[in-house]
């Protein structure tokens, strides 16, 4: 289940889906950029012709923008479409996944007929992963899962920096730790940096896109460690981005990886002629211009975020775990409050909030709350606050 389904409440309450206010879905609240919006009237009469395809010049403007190769960059109908595209590619795939983190890779990787392994992570320790202990876990299960099993190719691990739905980052030595221990273990890395966008100090020179958090991250792609003829893809590393969260285009549908040529030649074979539209393709180079649009993002989120965190404490018996991403992992067990009770009633109120209880590794309890602008902010707290006095 995901968030963002305004058109089901709206229809239900026989409201306007500009009247909801949605908190279930980790978008941008400032909406798309006045420039996006701009070039996407300017771009309408190009709806007559298909597509450039391959999008091959915002694929190329983007490996412009990371030093890499056009071959090594692929372009998606949304960041959805890269994970079951790289799933596929990797048919029959071994995934290792941190739990709780993003539904979409295990659906993806049961969906090209692999197996999803999960490395539940501690509630205690507010689901922090701890690179040295995933490493030996990792190893372990490597040993007596997979030997002997016949497996083409590497297994993969999904990792989500920052993560959703806890919103928790790794600093740069632990994540290098993990993603050079990963490497030498020979596991292939899939890393989602959908998120990475609205952390302070996360940007590329140009001001609108994440830099990568792993160091020589192209000489890693380029490795070519474990091409062989029973394993035709490389290990190595798998970035993937999204511009739907950062620049608010969910439904434009928009997203990038970057990866070994080899593996981003699998993904494109895998794939539907003409995924990504030509307004897609234009907003996604509009974007790269955004740099201010970014800046007030970032500023606005980052207040935003401490005001609700302590509006929250305020509210009293409602845990919220650390994080640094746009969103809040929130747990009411101190209220026995059940997140689909408090679902169903705040959306009656035209408020949307995300249950969390479908992730792996949480339990009834848990919910997960986007941050907004502060007045829309100030208007969850009321009536949350309203709901739990009852």
């Amino acid at each position: 289940m995901h968030g963002g389904d305004v058109w089901k409440y709206a229809k239900q309450l026989r409201r306007n889906t500009n009247d909801m206010l949605d908190f279930s879905a980790n978008i941008n609240p400032l909406g798309p950029p006045s420039g996006v919006q701009e070039v996407l009237k300017q771009a309408v009469n190009e709806i007559a012709y298909y597509p450039e395809p391959h999008a091959r010049t915002l694929r190329a403007e983007l490996a412009d923008c990371y030093g890499v190769d056009p071959q090594e960059v692929i372009v998606g109908n949304g960041a959805a479409e890269l994970i079951f595209l790289y799933c596929r590619a990797r048919e029959g795939l071994q995934a290792v996944v941190p739990a709780p983190t993003f539904s979409e890779y295990a659906l993806a990787c049961r969906a090209a007929g692999g197996d999803v392994h999960a490395f539940p992570l501690g509630e205690k320790e507010s689901f922090r992963l701890c690179p040295a202990e995933f490493l030996e876990r990792y190893s372990q299960w490597k040993q007596t899962t997979i030997k002997g099993s016949g497996l083409k190719g590497d297994p993969a691990v999904f990792l989500c920096h920052p993560n959703n739905p806890t919103g928790l980052q790794l600093s740069r030595p632990e994540l290098k730790e993990l993603v050079e221990g990963l490497g030498a273990a020979g596991a292939a890395v899939f890393l989602d940096l959908s998120f990475l966008g609205f952390v302070p100090g996360q940007c590329l020179e140009n001001g609108t896109l994440p830099a990568v958090p792993v160091d020589h991250f192209r000489e890693i792609i380029r490795a070519n460690k474990g091409v062989t003829g029973n394993n035709p893809l490389p290990a190595g590393l798998f970035l993937l981005f999204s511009f739907t969260k950062l620049f608010a285009l969910p439904g434009i549908r928009l997203g990038f990886g970057i990866g070994p040529r080899q593996l981003i030649g699998a993904m494109e074979q895998k794939r539907d002629p003409w995924t990504v539209n030509s307004m897609a393709q234009h907003a996604g180079a509009q974007c790269l211009q955004e740099k201010e649009y970014v800046k007030k993002s970032i500023a606005l989120i980052t207040a935003a975020r401490r005001e609700m965190v302590d509006g929250l404490a305020e509210i009293g018996g409602i845990k919220v775990f650390p994080g640094v991403a746009n969103f809040l992992l929130c747990q009411l067990r101190e209220r026995q409050v059940k997140a689909a009770n408090l679902v169903a009633a705040l959306a009656k109120e035209g408020i949307l909030v995300r249950s969390a209880a479908d992730f792996p590794g949480l339990d009834p309890y848990y919910i997960r709350l986007a941050v907004r602008r502060p007045d829309e902010n100030a208007v969850l707290l009321e009536k949350l606050a309203f709901f739990l006095k009852q």
